[in-house]
């Protein structure tokens, strides 16, 4: 169901992305400084990049994938419906999940769980609906599907998918790293000003929760549905 495959034009469509936008939500920490101590001196970058690719990072990253493979198939968690074999790589500059919908491929940040990538698995079915939110950025619409993913998992609750393990996994990912807190709530006060249908009381009280790492809360916020667009429905459940 799942097999290893580490793209080098991913790589460094990813890499280059951690590099441009360092402080984006969606990259590593620190990646974009660790990678000007590697470069030390001046390189054209896809060089530099195909440099450090060949010494061993595609050899780790290969590994890592496939491990991230065995994960993902002893979840045992049910794909969408529609998808065949699904290929995975994992990917220092990342840390949440790059979902490429016409080729089944998948990134991850090197710490990512397993569970996340289900969850940008099932959020990927949401992108036509994430795109048509012109006012946010392309950073916002990536944790936008996420959270739609996880909310149509925490609310249809497919066979074999351990809600618990979800919240603990995903739901920790999905939570803003320390330091980040206010990053978050902000976050969160773009999605109510632009595109959410919900009053300023529970897009406060998601935020407390956001900003003092609260899983419970996310929870609540997936269960009712507060990240799914005014005027949008949760697709079906598969059958």
């Amino acid at each position: 169901m799942y097999r290893p495959k580490v793209d080098a034009d991913v790589a460094y469509r990813l890499h280059r992305l951690a590099i441009d936008s360092p402080d984006d939500a969606r990259v590593a920490r620190g990646y974009a400084r660790q990678d000007k101590a590697l470069r030390r001196g001046a390189q054209d970058d896809r060089t530099w990049f195909d440099r450090r690719f060949s010494l061993g990072e595609e050899a780790s990253m290969t590994e890592a994938s496939r491990v991230l493979a065995q994960e993902l198939d002893g979840l045992g968690w049910p794909l969408p419906k529609g998808w065949g074999d699904t290929t995975v790589q994992r990917t220092p500059a990342l840390r949440v999940v790059d979902v490429s919908v016409d080729s089944q491929h998948v990134a991850t940040g090197g710490r990512a769980p397993a569970e996340l990538v289900m969850v940008g698995l099932h959020g990927a079915r949401y992108r036509e609906l994430v795109e048509a939110q012109d006012d946010l950025s392309e950073a916002d619409r990536t944790l936008l599907e996420l959270h739609l993913g996880a909310t149509f998992l925490v609310q249809t609750q497919p066979p074999r998918v351990d809600i618990d393990q979800l919240m603990t996994t995903a739901g920790r990912a999905l939570l803003p790293l320390r330091g980040e807190e206010e990053a978050g709530r902000v976050f969160l006060q773009r999605l109510g000003d632009t595109c959410l249908d919900q009053p300023p009381g529970e897009i406060a009280r998601i935020a407390s929760g956001f900003h003092s790492g609260r899983t419970d809360r996310l929870h609540r916020a997936w269960e009712r549905g507060f990240f799914v667009p005014r005027g949008a429905k949760l697709i079906a459940p598969d059958p």
